[in-house]
């Protein structure tokens, strides 16, 4: 029976290749989305998976070094930084053009 450190990182492994297949997949959306709506949504997504990724690199790789909560910490970071961009993207995106109020 293998311990639970390997287990651990076998499944933060697996994660890893779903979290980047994720990605790849997103990425296709980017750049084909039919809408800019949709390519906002699937950026806003690739961030969410950098977030997990960060977060699964820092609980399957710990070392004594370099302990995981740095990892777990830039996740954070990352995530307010996304949380914040998006916000103000998204404001951007749902103004009226000064374009559309003539017609």
């Amino acid at each position: 029976m293998p311990d639970g450190r390997s287990l651990v990182d076998a499944a933060a492994t697996g994660g890893l290749v779903v979290v980047g297949l994720a990605a790849l997949a997103l990425l296709y959306r980017v750049v084909r989305g039919p809408t800019v709506l949709d390519r906002l949504v699937a950026i806003d997504a690739i961030t969410v998976n950098i977030i997990a990724f960060v977060a699964l690199f820092g609980v399957g790789f710990e070392t004594a070094a370099f302990e995981s909560r740095v990892y777990l910490d830039v996740a954070l970071v990352v995530a307010v930084i996304a949380f914040l961009a998006t916000a103000a993207v998204a404001r951007y995106a749902v103004r009226p053009h000064p374009d559309d109020a003539e017609r």
